[in-house]
C-alpha cells in the first residue's frame, strides 16, 4: 500500500499508531510531547519550541514484564521533593499507569537530562497500587502550591479520585469527584486539573477540572456529552477536593466535533498560559483508518481562556498565536458568491480560510480536498447551530464516519463569526471567537493538485502560511 501523505502541521507519529496525549510539560525552553505510541502501548516522545515545528526523539518509556505504559502525566521536580535530583538540580518525573491483564496501577519514572533518557527508581514501584477497581488509570499530577503538597488526579472508571504527596512517591488518598452521571455505564478517562486565567480580569483565575467520557455510543442532537466525548467543570480546589460551582447543570462540553479526545494542558506553561491538545479520532472507528505507515494525528494546540457569558463562565478555545508567525500571505478580501478558490497543496504548506462575513440562509464554506473528499463546515438556516458535514464523497467510508455533526451556538442572535483550519486530512473550527469548538477527521483518497473552498452565501479570505517557516 502506498504510503499516505501525512497532516502538514498536526502532529503524527513517526510511524504505527498513536492516540492520548501524555505528560505535557514545559521545561526548559521545550514544549515536551509524549503520547501513546504502537498497539503495545509506549510513551512516543517529541518537542518543540514554538508548538508547530516538532522533534520526534526516542521512546521515552517502553513496556516491560510489568505492562504496557498507559497514559500519565510529567511534572519537574523544581526543588527536588523527590530526592532524584541532588546539588541543586531539577528534573523530570513521570507519573503513569502500569497495565497488564487487569491489573491497573501507577508508577513513576525520572528523568536528569529533560526527558531524553529514564531510570525506574528502585524498590517504590508501584508508588499507588490498584486499590481494587477495575478502571484505575491516566494519573495527572500538579504542584499545588498553597497546601506545598503534590496532588494526583487518577481515574476510578465512574468517579475521579484525588492524592497529595509530599515528594512523589508516598501518596495519601483524598477526595472524589463524580460530577453526575450523564450516561449511564460511561468511564470517566484522562482527567485534568489546571488553572485557566478569566478574560479581561486581570490577574483572575479559576480551576477547570476536564475529563474524557467514554460510554454507549450516540450520535444524538445537542446530546451531552456525545459519546465519546470531553467535558469540563469549573470551580475551586484545596488541594484535597474539587467543588464545582455549577454541579446542577452537569457537566459542560468542550468540544463538540466527532473527533477531539483524551485533551490535556501542558504544565508549567510559560506566563500562566492555558494550552490544550487532543487526540483528533474517535473510539469508534480509529483502528479503522486508512492511513499508512501512521494512523491517527493530534489536534492544533489550542489556547484557553474562561470567558463571562450570559450563562456563566465559559471555557474559550483559540488556535494558539504561535501559528501567525508562519503567515506567508493573504489573499485580497472580496466577497465571493458560490466561487471556487484554487489553494495550491504543497508539502510546505498548509490553509487557512477566515470566514469575515456572512449573508442569509445556509451560510458557510464547502472545502473540496483532493478528487473524492468533500465536507461542509458553516451554520444553520436559523444560525442556532455550527455543522461539520461529512456525508459527501469519501475514499474510504467507514462506520459512523459519514454524519453531520452539530454544536449549538450559545448567542443564536449574535453575528456568526468562524474560523475555519484545514489540512491534508483533517478540519477545525473555532465559532463565534472560540466559544465553540469542533475538529474532524477526513479522508481524501489523493490530493490532487488544488484544494478548493467555495463560499456559500458568504464570502471569506484565504491565508496560506508554511509550518516549517520560522
Amino acid at each position: 500500500m502506498q504510503d499516505t501523505p501525512r497532516p502538514l502541521y498536526h502532529f503524527t507519529s513517526p510511524d504505527d499508531w498513536i492516540n492520548d496525549p501524555n505528560g505535557l510539560v514545559y521545561h526548559d525552553g521545550e514544549y515536551h510531547l509524549f503520547y501513546q505510541y504502537r498497539t503495545q502501548r509506549h510513551w512516543g516522545h517529541a518537542v518543540s519550541r514554538d508548538l508547530v515545528r516538532w522533534e520526534h526523539l526516542p521512546v521515552a518509556i517502553a513496556p516491560d514484564t510489568h505492562g504496557d505504559i498507559w497514559s500519565g502525566s510529567v511534572v519537574v521536580d523544581a526543588d527536588n521533593t523527590s530526592g532524584y535530583f541532588p546539588d541543586g538540580r531539577d528534573g523530570m518525573v513521570a507519573m503513569f499507569t502500569h497495565h497488564k491483564g487487569s491489573l491497573q496501577d501507577q508508577n513513576i519514572n525520572y528523568s536528569t537530562d529533560r526527558g531524553r533518557s529514564w531510570t525506574w527508581p528502585m524498590g517504590v514501584n508501584p508508588v499507588v497500587p490498584n486499590p481494587g477497581r477495575a478502571d484505575f488509570r491516566d494519573p495527572k499530577v500538579l504542584w499545588h502550591a498553597p497546601s506545598g503538597r503534590w496532588s494526583m488526579l487518577v481515574s476510578g472508571g465512574d468517579r475521579l479520585m484525588f492524592y497529595t504527596s509530599p515528594d512523589l512517591t508516598h501518596w495519601t488518598p483524598a477526595g472524589t469527584f463524580k460530577g453526575g452521571q450523564p450516561m449511564p455505564g460511561a468511564i470517566w478517562e484522562c482527567p485534568d486539573l489546571f488553572r485557566v486565567p478569566i478574560e479581561g480580569r486581570n490577574g483572575e483565575s479559576r480551576w477547570v477540572l476536564l475529563a474524557s467520557y467514554f460510554g454507549p455510543p450516540t450520535f444524538a442532537k445537542n446530546a451531552v456529552p456525545i459519546s465519546p466525548g470531553t467535558v469540563y467543570f469549573i470551580g475551586e480546589f484545596d488541594g484535597n477536593n474539587f467543588v464545582c460551582d455549577h454541579i446542577t447543570d452537569g457537566p459542560l462540553r468542550t468540544a463538540w466535533g466527532p473527533d477531539d479526545y483524551a485533551a490535556i494542558t501542558w504544565n508549567d506553561a510559560p506566563h500562566g498560559r492555558s494550552i490544550a491538545l487532543g487526540w483528533m479520532n474517535n473510539w469508534l472507528y480509529a483502528d479503522r483508518l486508512p492511513t499508512m505507515p501512521w494512523k491517527g494525528q493530534m489536534t492544533l494546540p489550542r489556547e484557553q481562556v474562561l470567558r463571562q457569558t450570559a450563562q456563566g463562565l465559559r471555557l474559550i478555545n483559540k488556535p494558539v498565536p504561535e501559528i501567525n508567525a508562519m503567515i506567508l500571505k493573504t489573499a485580497a478580501t472580496t466577497e465571493i458568491w458560490l466561487a471556487e478558490v484554487p489553494m495550491p497543496l504543497r508539502d510546505d504548506a498548509g490553509y487557512e480560510v477566515r470566514l469575515l462575513t456572512v449573508g442569509l440562509g445556509d451560510t458557510g464554506v464547502r472545502i473540496k480536498l483532493g478528487s473524492t473528499c468533500e465536507v461542509f463546515v458553516g451554520v444553520s438556516d436559523d444560525r442556532t447551530e455550527f455543522t461539520i458535514d461529512r456525508r459527501g464523497p469519501h475514499a474510504d467510508p467507514i462506520a459512523r464516519f459519514d454524519r453531520i455533526t452539530t454544536a449549538p451556538r450559545r448567542c443564536p442572535t449574535a453575528p456568526v463569526s468562524m474560523l475555519i483550519l484545514i489540512d491534508r486530512c483533517s478540519v477545525e473550527l473555532f465559532g463565534d471567537d472560540g466559544e465553540t469548538y469542533m475538529a474532524a477527521h477526513l479522508l481524501p483518497a489523493d490530493l490532487g493538485e488544488k484544494a478548493t473552498a467555495a463560499a456559500i452565501n458568504g464570502s471569506f479570505s484565504a491565508t496560506l502560511f508554511v509550518p516549517g517557516r520560522a
